[in-house]
């Protein structure tokens, strides 16, 4: 699954539930649309889909990672 996003209130459930769905049906990877750092000149652009170190996505994006590897 490649460059999924979203914008809305809900992202932590959906991605949460994405993350699931990669894991339960056997595929091996998958990929965010954007992720944000904070450069020495400010963030970097965010037009919405961006997942910073500070978001809630971050945290699940660590824990999927494992699952993921297994997967392998």
């Amino acid at each position: 699954m490649e460059e999924s996003g979203i914008t809305d209130a809900t992202r932590n459930v959906t991605y949460a539930s994405w993350y699931q769905t990669v894991i339960s049906t056997d595929l091996t990877g998958d990929l965010i649309w954007q992720a944000g750092s904070d450069l020495t000149n400010g963030p970097t652009p965010n037009e919405g889909y961006m997942i910073f170190p500070t978001d809630p996505v971050y945290a699940l994006m660590q824990s999927h990672a494992a699952p993921l590897k297994a997967c392998g």
